[in-house]
């Protein structure tokens, strides 16, 4: 268009006509505004609306600026303007979407910076569409005097907002030039914002999801505080909402809202019933309440009526369309004009995620045939969902197990995400199921059992708010994807660690059900309940205690360096002890240790019964005679050995809180041991600095830090600590219960008589039991512990006791070992501590948990010593009370 040249009188006359129109264009944005609020809400709740109508003035700048309208009243299309302001790009494009649909669009006149920018370009690079209104949108009516008009509506985010109200609008309608080096910076600018953006976005979507799924990573206390504040948030919601009045649809969302997070906590305890009860009032509200309904309506028909399931299965249909062919669009492409042609990313991802529960639904009905197809069409929408590809190839190698050889590129890239969901606590556990799973696919038995084992771990231990039945679903899910391509002894494995956990549960009260089910496929030749020694003492495994010890079976040039410190912990140990059984490594050490042990043991005390389990197919050289063996139906060791041993426990009623774990260096098959051992609960102690399967637990993201590794520094008084710290034989756990008061008591008086007597602890004993505070919880504990611990003391001292049957004392032989004592009570404090996660530090701090007196005796003071003297002291009066029980076996 050619230059038109406009003077005062050709102003005043456009300005003339722009009034007499001004009133039109007024009404205009009002509507306009209400339009874009609703279309803000539904996309982006947090985002801000701007309208406005051109002010005289700037009309008149526009005319004169441009000087290229003949009837700028009509020809300018920014008379009436819109924006929405969003927090991220992703929101945008939604809302640009939806307005093309709602509204006449100019797209002669519509701008997208991000089409004509070029890639080496940064700018300003929001979109400015010009509307025009249809007879009604979204409930909005209008008339024909406004039916002709246009508007422009901008869509951008707050960064791209910033940058243009700052930097874009000086320089684009500065009066002067503005110089170069300014316009540069402008753009550098630009760019750095534009990186914020996606930052912001990634950011934002990484804490949505955690906020969706932050209920898997709950501990029992939060999980039921959470649920406890939101069922009182949501029946005050849904008080308020009763009725009719001025807020009923605010109180309505938040009822909803309410609602929808308790559901997240019924899920996972699969309370099915909750959830529908939950749900049922908010039906057809929205897209995400009508898939849940539907997926917890099957999940409630699968065990009830087929009308139940069936009801499900179309309201999940509805959403999913497992009939429609997957099309598919560019990501690049920002001018959507036909919904029901193309799926924009935010359709397709509600699309498959009804896909996905779909499948499972079927999968639960054993639909394999419907489920893979439903997975198959998940897995195609979103293939960068590691968990839509899992269920896909599961279903794919249950329908045929004969299929050919799996895409380890595109297994291994889900993997990887899954791992990246476990650093940002996503997905939970499922993300190491999904791991297991991927692994043992692709046939890394290692890492497949390693994410197993974190898996039950997290049920478990960590978190022990899922229901038992979490493992009849990774069961099942382990049948579907055996086939000829896992080792069958992989498979044994997985299934044993899984019926292990299963055990091992809190639910599990009827435990004789899975110990059947346990027993079914027994690799033994000879279990352990078949040893003479227990065959002659039946109770003994139930009284006992069981260390484990693990660590290199090969040929270790620093293995005779830890037979001092072996020899001191197990010089007095009375129990059961399991190892490797070679003549090699620790295994030989230890074999080596027991045998002179039991050699120079009296007849009257019980020896140490130290058992090896061996393949059928094992060199007789390689055995230590030393060991009871036990015989695993192989040919040559596996995993399965220490799986083996595992299942004996089980089913010889072996309590797991009486087993621990020594860890000493090791190869592949110690750090596989330490990930199991870890996985059924049992404390874990391993040598510090003792190197390869040891530094790799305590370097692993999935395991350091854990609450039942307790990383031992190499020293003698602390292993023999660890080894020893459920050996108690006379004093039984009733009499424990009866005089730890006089533990407690004790503390209190050194605590006054040291000016020491603020703190919480000091409660008198009667209010300390009434207290389930954790720290007061944690005290209980440690006072039951010095109770425990006080024969092993006795004995690692030797000759202060007369009689071990009736623990009778030696009390000159006492008073000359008290300093000694108090050393063991010392070690047997600092391993307490470094299970609970403590470490030396200058400085007290609670927070840190660092403590400066987790050092050798030697380097205490002498009024950090004392306190140790005079619990010893206080060890008399303690005796005296246990005398006056029935001790003995």
């Amino acid at each position: 268009m050619s230059e038109i040249e406009i003077n005062k009188g050709d102003l005043q006359k456009h300005i003339d006509d722009y009034l007499k129109v001004r009133g039109h264009y007024e009404e205009f944005r009002k509507k306009l505004e209400r339009i874009l609020n609703k279309i803000k809400d539904e996309y982006a709740p947090l985002g801000i609306v701007q309208t406005r109508i051109k002010s005289v003035d700037g009309f008149a700048e526009k005319v004169m600026r441009k000087q290229k309208y003949e009837k700028p009243e009509e020809e300018i299309t920014d008379l009436c303007g819109g924006r929405i302001i969003v927090h991220f790009q992703s929101e945008v494009d939604l809302i640009c979407q939806r307005i093309r649909r709602e509204f006449q669009i100019d797209e002669k006149n519509c701008i997208d910076k991000r089409d004509v920018m070029k890639t080496s370009e940064f700018g300003y690079v929001s979109v400015h569409l010009i509307v025009s209104p249809k007879r009604k949108i979204m409930g909005v009516k209008f008339n024909n005097d406004l039916i002709k008009k246009k508007a422009e509506v901008q869509i951008k985010t707050f960064l791209q907002h910033a940058w243009a109200d700052i930097s874009h609008d000086r320089i684009y309608k500065a009066a002067i030039k503005v110089p170069a080096y300014w316009e540069r910076e402008s753009y550098r600018l630009a760019a750095i914002l534009e990186e914020a953006d996606k930052s912001f976005l990634s950011f934002a979507q990484t804490l949505d999801a955690f906020a969706s799924n932050y209920a898997a990573v709950l501990n029992k206390e939060r999980f039921e505080k959470t649920r406890s504040r939101f069922e009182t948030l949501y029946q005050n919601a849904k008080d308020k909402c009763r009725g009719n009045g001025p807020d009923f649809k605010k109180w309505k969302r938040s009822a909803m809202k309410y609602a929808f997070e308790l559901t997240k906590l019924h899920c996972i305890k699969r309370d099915w019933h909750e959830v529908e009860k939950l749900l049922n009032d908010y039906k057809g509200e929205s897209q995400k309440i009508n898939m849940l309904l539907g997926y917890v309506q099957c999940m409630l028909g699968i065990d009830g009526t087929e009308e139940k399931f069936n009801e499900g299965i179309k309201l999940l249909e509805k959403l999913a369309r497992p009939e429609k062919k997957i099309k598919r669009i560019s990501a690049y492409d920002y001018k959507i004009k036909d919904k029901d042609k193309e799926e924009n990313e935010l359709q397709k991802h509600r699309r498959a995620r009804a896909l996905y529960l779909l499948g499972e639904c079927y999968i639960r009905k054993n639909d394999i045939e419907m489920a893979l197809k439903c997975f198959d069409l998940a897995y195609n929408l979103v293939p960068a969902n590691p968990y839509y590809l899992t269920n896909y190839l599961e279903c794919k190698i249950a329908h045929d197990k004969k299929q050919g050889s799996i895409l380890k590129p595109a297994v291994r890239d889900a993997i990887e995400k899954c791992q990246e969901h476990i650093q940002y606590q996503l997905e939970m556990p499922d993300c190491y199921w999904t791991i297991g799973k991927l692994f043992l696919i692709i046939g890394d038995i290692d890492q497949s059992l390693n994410a197993y084992a974190k898996a039950i771990d997290f049920c478990n231990n960590e978190n022990p708010i899922f229901p038992i039945e979490i493992f009849d679903d990774q069961l099942a899910s382990l049948d579907r994807i055996n086939n000829e391509d896992i080792e069958e002894i992989d498979y044994q494995v997985i299934r044993f660690l899984l019926l292990l956990g299963k055990y091992n549960h809190i639910e599990a009260k009827d435990n004789y059900q899975i110990r059947a089910e346990i027993k079914k496929n027994l690799h033994t030749s000879e279990a352990l309940g078949d040893l003479e020694f227990l065959k002659k003492d039946p109770e003994y495994l139930k009284r006992s205690t069981v260390l484990i010890v693990a660590g290199g079976a090969e040929f270790l040039e620093n293995a005779a360096a830890y037979r001092k410190l072996l020899n001191n912990a197990l010089e007095n140990y009375q129990g059961i002890i399991i190892s490797g059984g070679t003549r090699q490594g620790i295994p030989g050490q230890v074999g080596a240790i027991v045998g002179a042990i039991n050699n120079n043991r009296l007849k009257k005390k019980e020896p140490v019964y130290l058992l090896g389990y061996y393949p059928e197919g094992i060199d007789e050289k390689l055995k230590d005679q030393n060991y009871i063996p036990i015989c695993i139906n192989q040919k040559t060791f596996s995993i399965l050995d220490m799986i083996q041993y595992w299942i004996d426990l089980v089913l010889n009623d072996v309590n797991f809180d009486r087993v621990n774990v020594l860890g000493i260096n090791g190869g592949r098959f110690s750090d596989l041991e330490y990930r199991i051992a870890l996985a059924m609960g049992v404390q874990v102690g391993l040598i510090e600095n003792s190197g390869r399967a040891v530094t790799g637990i305590l370097s692993d993201p999935d395991w350091m830090g854990h609450q039942h590794i307790v990383v031992i520094p190499e020293k003698e008084i602390l292993v023999w600590a660890f080894v020893n710290q459920y050996q108690n034989q006379v004093i039984s756990d009733e009499i424990i219960d009866e005089v730890q008061e006089h533990v407690h008591e004790c503390y209190r008086k050194y605590k006054y008589d040291n000016g020491l007597s603020s703190d919480s602890t000091m409660k008198p004993w009667e209010k300390l039991i009434a207290d389930k505070t954790k720290e007061l919880e944690d005290l209980k504990i440690s006072n039951a512990e010095q109770v425990r611990f006080i024969e092993p003391t006795l004995k690692r001292v030797g000759s202060v006791i007369k009689d071990e049957r009736k623990l009778d004392i030696d009390w000159d032989e006492f008073e000359n070992k008290k300093e000694e004592l108090a050393e063991c009570e010392h070690a047997r404090w600092w391993i307490e501590r470094l299970a609970e996660g403590w470490k030396y530090g200058e400085k007290r701090d609670d927070l840190k948990k660092t403590n400066p007196f987790l050092v050798e005796w030697d380097k205490l003071d002498d009024m950090v010593k004392e306190y140790d003297r005079v619990m010893i002291n206080n060890w008399i009066k303690i005796l005296e009370k246990i005398k006056e029980k029935k001790v003995g076996r």
